[in-house]
């Protein structure tokens, strides 16, 4: 049996600082309890270093076969996610730290928060497998030897997440003394209780985990606003026996954690004025085809590729998405600065880089999501073509070969959504991705292989822009007529001003 001892407080005057003794203030006083069903929403890709000699990378499993994420990941998302929300104090605070800066005595703070590993179970098959090729920045086709494959995690998985906050008198005592204007939600009682709240609004709003979190991959979320946490406070009547119901059945499936009194329905997370945020609404022209390498087969030999699909969706991958935005941005920056050293530095800055003989990089700051486009919405249709002869121009013979791209119905444009976000954004970085989001909307940036022959052009038709105190929607018939409301602080804002804005924010890129 763990006893829990909740002690008076000191009369002062005893010896003691503050009235207590330092016993009294490691006494814990409250436990909390978060047991948070999620899902995966995108795949996973959480490599466990090694390969097994036809996949370069697997994903890192439990011993039972099932896809594991560390608790140590999850813990560092979740840290980074209340630093950006508080601020690095507060995260210190409740995450722990280890500052060797003082090499004399370092500062070392106990984490107040644990973390489970979380393990998946799987979804149909369970594990898909994706090729990814480096591109050369100038020519925009492949570099030789820069082919791979990885395993990855697919969406549908679902696991529980399980943290543990140990409150203590010390801690809760030193809460106080927060300013309230830190707190994110109107209604805390204190510190503690806006977290609690705050780690909530994480789940449901979903945080990103693995490799490749940038492209969109990772994505894990509550699917309900109804997420499960329990604040055990033994300084209450009863809770102690709760809390001992829990150490003996909290870790089996079926076990509910209890009814909080003021049950907390989660919110999504507003993030700082200087994220930028891009909803985006295309409509697919004609046709598109991102290969998928591992479809196909003995069955037809003759389709040498087909449009890459997940469950009953047809997908736009992240890492196209951002190929596709980084050699764009890169086009446009090279007719701005004369000097390709300003305009890699702009772009590695905003997209990230890896140098591998120097052993440096950096991620990106844009972070873009897999397009998913419901099979419903377009028809798979197998085209087949003659390779032509270039000094003759007639077929060649044995050259007949087919491919199978997704089409737009016929009586309406196939709706393809992105959606773009870049923490701490320059005004100059939000002036490109605008400029990159226009030569999308103007159907001047394809996506996807066949570019040649008119595959993967979008027609724009909404793009709602959130950056700073500005909320901005731009709307289109699919032709040229584009109708432009927005919000400034909160009041109307005229089509000139919000034009204003976003031309003020173009004229930043050269400067």
């Amino acid at each position: 049996m763990v006893l829990v001892m909740v002690c008076p407080p000191c009369e002062k005057g005893d010896g003691h600082e503050g009235g207590r003794s330092m016993k009294q203030m490691a006494n814990i006083v409250k436990k909390v309890i978060f047991k948070v069903p999620v899902t995966l929403k995108s795949p996973l890709r959480i490599g466990c270093g090694y390969d097994d000699g036809i996949t370069d990378l697997l994903v890192l499993k439990a011993a039972d076969g099932r896809p594991l994420v560390p608790a140590t990941s999850l813990a560092g998302v979740l840290r980074q996610q209340v630093r950006e929300l508080y601020d690095e104090r507060l995260a210190d605070f409740c995450f722990g730290q280890i500052d060797d800066s003082k090499k004399a005595k370092p500062e070392i703070g106990q984490s107040r928060v644990y973390v489970d590993d979380l393990i998946l179970d799987i979804d149909g098959e369970g594990y898909l497998h994706r090729d990814g090729v480096a591109i050369d920045d100038y020519t925009g086709i492949g570099i030789d030897g820069a082919k791979f494959d990885y395993e990855a995690v697919d969406r549908g998985a679902s696991g529980v997440v399980q943290l543990e906050i140990t409150l203590r008198a010390a801690d809760v005592e030193e809460a106080q003394a927060f300013d309230a204007s830190v707190f994110r939600h109107t209604d805390a009682v204190d510190f503690w209780d806006d977290f609690n709240k705050t780690l909530a609004d994480i789940f449901y709003t979903g945080i990103h985990v693995g490799s490749l979190t940038a492209k969109g991959f990772g994505l894990l979320a509550s699917d309900s606003k109804d997420v499960p946490f329990y604040t055990f406070d033994f300084s209450k009547p009863g809770e102690f026996y709760k809390w001992l119901d829990y150490l003996d059945a909290g870790q089996q499936a079926d076990y509910q954690l209890p009814v909080s009194p003021i049950p907390y329905q989660a919110e999504s997370v507003q993030y700082p004025e200087d994220t930028l945020v891009m909803d985006m609404q295309f409509g697919l022209k004609s046709s598109l085809l991102v290969r998928d390498y591992n479809a196909g087969g003995p069955s037809d030999l003759s389709v040498i590729s087909v449009q890459m699909k997940n469950h009953n969706d047809f997908v736009i991958p992240g890492t196209t998405l951002k190929g596709v935005i980084r050699h764009r941005a890169q086009g446009l920056l090279r007719k701005i600065f004369s000097d390709p050293e300003r305009w890699q530095d702009f772009i590695n800055h905003l997209m990230g880089y890896a140098n591998e003989s120097k052993g440096v990089g950096q991620q990106s700051h844009l972070m873009v999501h897999e397009a998913y486009i419901p099979s419903s919405q377009v028809r798979l249709h197998k085209q087949t073509r003659n390779r032509i002869d270039r000094l003759i121009g007639g077929t060649i013979e044995g050259a007949l070969f087919s491919e199978a791209p997704i089409w737009r119905n016929k009586d309406f444009l196939a709706p393809v959504h992105f959606k773009w976000s870049v923490k701490k954004c320059q005004d100059r970085e939000a002036g490109l991705l605008f400029l990159v989001m226009r030569d999308l909307w103007m159907g001047n940036v394809p996506i996807g292989g066949g570019a040649a022959i008119g595959r993967g052009v979008l027609q724009g038709q909404r793009c709602h822009l959130r950056f700073k105190q500005w909320d901005i929607v731009l709307e289109g018939d699919g032709e040229h007529a584009l109708s432009i409301q927005g919000m400034q602080k909160g009041q109307e804002a005229t089509p000139q001003q919000c034009m204003d804005f976003l031309e003020q924010c173009v004229a930043e890129i050269g400067r």
